[in-house]
């Protein structure tokens, strides 16, 4: 995933997403959160992996098994790994001194406890994999964003928009609904959705000409807007680059796999076999202006930028940025562990259902699905604390792998019907 000669410390609690239900038995705020389970995503990074007390480690027999396990795992005595590296001195001691031998930490998303840490290890952000948070802020805002784009010229990287600041009014809002809806006529489409500029994974969407805007005005009364014209139907697609030195080192570029405005999973392939080079070509130059600016901004570190794409039109929009890690940036850490080509993967976080509890239970009720190495495909469960979880908020990972996106796309398909509720 990173380049040979960097030693990577994944430390990828997940931090600063208390607005989503990401299936966390969620005792304190303050020591859990919401989404501390996603932390074993990190199993599929051939580095040194840092997890929290409660992290399942049922699973890492079977990855040692097939050749995906990490390096390394530590585990810090607290569910909070960087509550535990405040209160173990010696747990931090051992972080320091790997750093200071020149390991850099590596973290999903840049927080007011990330920069704490890097604070006390008095380090810049240079010497990490990830981005000063004020950088990844502004370029994770969508307003931000796309009013770079404007001043650049390139407006027309995204829909037909209008940005509204924090101090609108709901006259104001459908004003700017019906002005985005003569221009998105222009463009053959009839739907306008209004949405926050930072919120993740299509939570703070709104489809204005469904029952329910009342309602979301009054939830985020007091947040930026956008309003803007939804592309309907679009394929939507990313592309993901790591940042460092003030170079853009390109992953590769993804098909998402969405429900409604919920990203639900990612599908990637070598040699970005799961689109048309030509589209493959498009969204890296329109990535370009953005890229360059974070680049200027000091950005270090993972980015991601998604799009849609209309078949209808022949045309692509950015939507957004992804300052941090991503889901299907565990995919491409996966397909960098693979032993052969060509490779395919596609994931996604199901709700299992209720009589599987545990990792021997999700492999017999794979079967033949489970991933072996020799055969190149199969299916590969993570995140197994969620089947732990209250009823609800269970949760299950799967990464299916195969020769090509067809045939991971069907594996992934067939282990749900096994395995979901």
């Amino acid at each position: 995933m990173f380049p040979k000669q960097i030693n990577a410390l994944c430390l990828h609690q997940i931090n600063g997403f208390d607005h989503l239900t990401l299936g966390a038995n969620m005792k304190s705020a303050t020591d859990l959160g919401p989404a501390r389970i996603y932390v074993e995503r990190s199993y599929f990074f051939d580095d040194t992996v840092y997890v929290g007390a409660n992290a399942d480690k049922s699973v890492l027999p079977w990855l040692h098994e097939v050749g995906l396990a990490p390096r390394e795992i530590v585990e810090i005595s607290h569910p909070c790994i960087f509550q535990g590296l405040k209160s173990a001195e010696g747990a931090y001691a051992n972080l320091a001194a790997r750093v200071k031998a020149g390991a850099r930490p590596h973290f999903f998303r840049t927080t007011a406890l990330e920069e704490e840490l890097v604070r006390r290890l008095e380090i810049d952000w240079s010497d990490t994999l990830s981005c000063d948070p004020r950088v990844a802020e502004k370029m994770a805002d969508k307003a931000y964003i796309r009013n770079v784009a404007a001043e650049l010229g390139e407006e027309d990287l995204f829909p037909p928009h209008i940005c509204l600041r924090g101090g609108w009014s709901i006259e104001q809002v459908e004003s700017a609904v019906w002005r985005v809806v003569n221009r998105a006529n222009r463009i053959d489409m009839k739907r306008v959705v209004v949405k926050r500029t930072d919120l993740a994974s299509g939570d703070g969407f709104c489809d204005w000409f469904k029952n329910g805007h009342d309602e979301f005005c009054k939830a985020h009364t007091g947040h930026e807007l956008i309003v803007e014209a939804w592309i309907d139907p679009h394929i939507p697609i990313s592309n993901q680059w790591l940042v460092l030195g003030g170079e853009a080192i390109y992953i590769g570029t993804s098909r998402q796999l969405q429900k409604g405005f919920v990203h639900k999973g990612n599908i990637i392939a070598s040699d970005d076999e799961v689109l048309e080079k030509s589209l493959v070509s498009r969204l890296k130059g329109m990535t370009q202006p953005l890229l360059k600016h974070a680049i200027s901004l000091g950005y270090n570190g993972i980015i991601g930028f998604d799009a849609v794409y209309s078949q209808d039109l022949g045309k692509m929009w950015l939507t957004e940025a992804n300052a941090r890690v991503t889901a299907g940036t565990y995919a491409y850490a996966l397909a960098a562990r693979l032993e052969f080509s060509p490779w395919a993967i596609a994931c996604k976080i199901i709700e299992p259902r209720p009589g599987i509890v545990n990792f021997a239970q999700t492999a017999d009720a794979l079967g033949y699905l489970l991933y072996k190495a020799g055969r190149e495909n199969g299916i590969a469960p993570y995140m197994l604390s969620g089947l732990a979880l209250p009823h609800g908020q269970r949760r299950l990972g799967l990464m299916s792998i195969a020769n090509n996106p067809k045939t991971a796309e069907y594996f992934l398909e067939e282990s749900e019907k096994r395995l979901a509720v």
